[in-house]
């Protein structure tokens, strides 16, 4: 997702959309870098690992769905205000 968002803006000129394209592969690769600390969380941490257990595996799942599924509601919900900073106009 970086090597993604890196080569919009590096190889940018002609290619509609690429502050678009770039904005959601850097915002994306942080949510996989949440989510994935979410996982971590649930397996090394002994009290979140207890609780894992209980609930039979589920609760890195869940914790990993909120954070998606918050963040998409973030990145889309603020992406105009964001992207109409760094666009240039017209």
């Amino acid at each position: 997702m970086v090597a993604g968002g890196i080569f919009q803006s590096r190889w940018r000129n002609g290619r509609p959309n690429w502050l678009w394209r770039h904005y959601h592969y850097m915002a994306w690769s942080y949510v996989g870098l949440l989510a994935g600390g979410c996982n971590e969380a649930c397996v090394r941490i002994e009290s979140l690992k207890h609780l894992t257990d209980a609930t039979g595996g589920i609760l890195p799942v869940i914790g990993s769905f909120v954070i998606v599924v918050a963040s998409a509601a973030l990145i889309f919900a603020k992406q105009n205000g964001i992207l109409s900073r760094f666009s240039r106009p017209a």
